[in-house]
């Protein structure tokens, strides 16, 4: 019995030979041409090849799917099949499997999404190549395809596509520019079924914003308060208080009471814990300047 890499080889070496044998000039294939549509041909072809690239991914041998999945795009863009896009996602999963980068893939897939107009599985793609890279800790590449992401799902006008990646990219870029960001996230949440969820953007706005300007974190906190009763009374709301205090005061201990007693209720995550030594240094600075 054939074994499936065998079959695989098989399936891919008719299929590419199908294809390369009507696209040769001479009489023979003229006369060929009149009983036998080329287009058929071609999608015979074309369907032994994509049969070839899954049984090599069965078998594990990525590079070879790789390449079966590579040719079946080819064709099927000759063919103007808008499944093409698929092949080149299923190459880019060969190449992550491979270990390989597999953006590549994933730009090609996402370009003829674009092209089609179907810019939310264009932006949803990006975000798959955003959340590799952030997982990856390749951080500048992470805030590039974020970024991407949003301009193609506001393109495609899916507001929840764009609040997701806009918290990821937040998470990720300098306090100036995420404090606007997770704002901005608050305040589209107060207005919608989301909006118990603003608390927490809020609070992280605050807590980028005290590296940026103490005084205006003040300001911001009196105005995220009234603006959402939610986060008036808070304890995160309060939290932010204590630490505004703490820095005016320059006081380390007032600063580490507060964390302290915060962290016991609620456990304190790697963004928490980075932003928040950050503006312990903060209060060390102005301690050191009395």
């Amino acid at each position: 019995m054939e074994s499936k890499l065998e079959e695989a080889q098989t399936k891919f070496s008719r299929g590419t030979k199908l294809v390369a044998d009507i696209s040769k000039p001479g009489i023979f294939n003229s006369i060929r041409k009149l009983f036998i549509d080329k287009e058929t041909i071609i999608r015979e072809g074309m369907e032994l090849i994509s049969e070839s690239a899954e049984l090599f991914k069965i078998a594990r041998k990525y590079d070879d799917a790789i390449l079966a999945y590579m040719e079946a795009a080819k064709l099927k863009i000759q063919q103007e099949d808008s499944d093409a896009p698929t092949s080149y996602l299923s190459a880019a999963l060969m190449a992550k499997l491979a270990g390989r980068d597999n953006t590549a893939y994933i730009e090609s897939a996402v370009d003829m999404y674009i092209r089609s107009g179907r810019t939310l599985q264009a932006g949803r793609q990006m975000m798959n190549i955003a959340t590799d890279y952030d997982n990856a800790e390749s951080i500048d590449s992470a805030i590039i395809y974020y970024t991407k992401a949003i301009d193609l799902f506001q393109l495609a006008d899916s507001a929840s596509d764009v609040r997701k990646a806009t918290i990821k990219l937040a998470h990720l870029v300098e306090p100036d520019k995420a404090m606007v960001l997770f704002e901005k996230v608050a305040d589209d949440m107060i207005n919608g079924i989301s909006k118990y969820s603003a608390k927490e953007y809020y609070f992280k706005a605050c807590l980028c914003r005290l590296l940026v300007d103490q005084h205006d974190t003040t300001i911001c906190l009196n105005r995220y308060q009234q603006s959402f009763s939610g986060f008036y009374d808070s304890r995160e709301a309060r939290f932010v208080g204590e630490l505004c205090k703490a820095i005016e005061n320059s006081s380390i201990d007032d600063f580490i009471s507060a964390v302290t007693e915060f962290d016991k209720v609620s456990p304190l995550d790697k963004w928490y814990t980075s932003i928040l030594c950050k503006i312990k240094k903060l209060v060390n600075v102005e301690e050191s300047l009395l």
